[in-house]
């Protein structure tokens, strides 16, 4: 017997007989391989316990009930594009309930764990209000089409062939919603291409707090916002996935 197959033994015999329960998650390490925490965040979801690397190198455990595995490949994650929706800078002026916080460093940083292929910026200029800074810097380095129409977003991830997107930016009670972009018109899409999948990243979503729209104080998605919503939500992993 091999390592690896005496490694998933033990895995599964500590699954079997609830042996290593004092976390959550156990990372069990074949031989030497550089792993980062954030890769595995494309991969994991509520459906799976166990995640075989392709290359035998690890086995992430996470204890359920139910045992279900995959097989995942870090080096080849998931490829996904992502829309932005008025994520303008003006945003930063705004009070966070998080004193300091930077919503868009936080956004870049969590987009960047993705493999992220394509990014559409559906964020026009709005009287004074442009783009954010950091943004505007960033997209520099990606592929991206500025979209403001649901029937030539449609037309563009046909042409590229890409069926996972997120959508992130502000604000989660409004504009992610009720613009030609946002969830209400891409849910439509879902039901016109079974085959399309539509994300929310919580951490990347700004709500507003307050009605005070000369003052406002925001803050990100929390999972009781999905519950709330008008919209059916499931988790997927670190996403909310938008469902029929």
């Amino acid at each position: 017997m091999n390592t690896n197959d005496a490694l998933k033994r033990y895995v599964a015999r500590s699954h079997d007989k609830n042996i290593d329960v004092d976390f959550d998650h156990y990372l069990y390490v074949n031989k030497n391989v550089p792993i980062d925490v954030s890769d595995f965040k494309p991969w994991m979801d509520l459906d799976h316990t166990t995640y075989f690397d392709v290359n035998d190198g690890f086995i992430l455990y996470r204890r359920d009930k139910v045992w279900q595995d995959q097989i995942v490949d870090l080096a080849n994650k998931p490829k996904i594009g992502a829309i932005f929706i008025d994520c303008w800078q003006v945003l930063e002026s705004h009070t966070w309930v998080v004193s300091g916080f930077d919503y868009y460093h936080g956004m870049i940083q969590t987009l960047e764990s993705f493999n992220l292929i394509d990014c559409v910026f559906h964020t026009n200029t709005y009287g004074d209000l442009s783009l954010s800074y950091a943004l505007t810097d960033w997209r520099k380095t990606l592929n991206y089409r500025d979209i403001m129409s649901i029937n030539v977003f449609k037309q563009h991830y046909y042409n590229i062939n890409l069926r996972n997107w997120i959508v992130v930016g502000a604000h989660w009670q409004r504009c992610t919603h009720d613009r030609p972009l946002g969830f209400h018109n891409l849910l439509q899409l879902k039901k016109q291409d079974v085959d399309l999948r539509i994300y929310s990243l919580p951490n990347c979503t700004a709500k507003f707090v307050n009605n005070n729209i000369d003052f406002p104080i925001v803050d990100v998605c929390g999972t009781a916002d999905y519950q709330k919503d008008s919209l059916r939500w499931q988790w997927d992993g670190n996403f909310m996935e938008l469902v029929n």
